[in-house]
């Protein structure tokens, strides 16, 4: 908003033109050559609102008749262009340069140095550029020296904390089309794996048992706690038994337990990053 410059764009559909004049005349305005009406004149001021129509150039001008009948030349041309429609062209494909997380496209990573790439649906319209942010919104970037044809190559970003990268393409007026957004998460600690207990359900004395129990049932049930989306692998002494199932923050798994035998349970947590943890402490049965 605010004083329109010549040859600017707007997507205001009425627009106050004004200026200045002797004081008892009749001033006309123009859109190139159409009378478009009379100002209203104040002392040595005067105004007009005049209609501003979408993908048109409107070349507006004034003259003004004195009270004595003498007609200016007309003023020089200010001219607005209509732009009243947001851009169409939006972003996609958005890529981190070192995604370490599980998926390739989940966006948590341990490397905070990134370089994000995205494909525009179509070259940029004149007066269009892309603006990006890292922070949900709470400051944006002008991209557009990255743009090569359809391809957006955002280079040198760096990543802080849970936070969500944001794309869009606006025009000179300001009109934003559509914002393209993915959440992102720098993790740059290993987990810290738990064995927290492991239940016996069997026999006649059933529940939870302290390391170095003896039990009766021949799977016993190891559980703990564990980073959202951490993959947790379960060991008897140096023997992998197996991964264990996770529900958000937690985990469990099923152990075979052989008579007379003298099991060691423990962990290792790889989170969604890619760190893999040391081993948690020994749960002996």
């Amino acid at each position: 908003t605010g004083p329109v410059s010549n040859g600017q764009a707007s997507d205001d559909s009425t627009l106050l033109l004004s200026g200045s004049c002797e004081a008892g005349a009749t001033v006309l305005v123009y859109d190139g050559s159409m009378l478009l009406g009379t100002a209203t004149v104040n002392g040595t001021s005067w105004s007009y609102s005049a209609t501003v129509t979408d993908a048109t150039q409107h070349q507006f001008r004034a003259t003004a008749t004195d009270a004595a009948g003498n007609t200016s030349a007309p003023t020089a041309d200010i001219v607005v262009v209509g732009d009243m429609t947001a851009p169409t062209t939006h972003l996609s494909n958005l890529a981190l340069s070192d995604d370490t997380g599980v998926s390739s496209s989940d966006f948590i990573t341990s490397v905070a140095t990134q370089t994000l790439s995205a494909s525009l649906s179509a070259a940029l319209g004149t007066n269009e550029k892309v603006m990006g942010s890292l922070n949900g919104g709470a400051t944006w970037s002008d991209l557009t020296g990255m743009v090569s044809g359809t391809t957006l190559t955002w280079s040198g970003i760096v990543l802080t904390g849970e936070q969500t990268l944001q794309l869009a393409v606006v025009d000179a007026t300001g009109s934003t089309g559509p914002v393209a957004s993915h959440v992102y998460r720098l993790d740059t600690a290993a987990p810290t794996p738990q064995l927290t207990s492991v239940t016996d359900d069997a026999g006649l004395h059933t529940g939870s048992l302290t390391s170095g129990d003896a039990t009766d049932d021949t799977a016993v049930l190891l559980s703990g706690s564990c980073e959202p989306g951490s993959t947790v692998e379960v060991y008897d002494g140096s023997d992998l038994l197996g991964t264990a199932t996770v529900s958000g923050t937690s985990w469990t798994y099923t152990a075979t337990v052989v008579n007379g035998g003298l099991h060691q349970f423990y962990v290792t947590e790889t989170d969604a990053a890619g760190h893999t943890s040391t081993f948690s402490d020994t749960f002996t049965v």
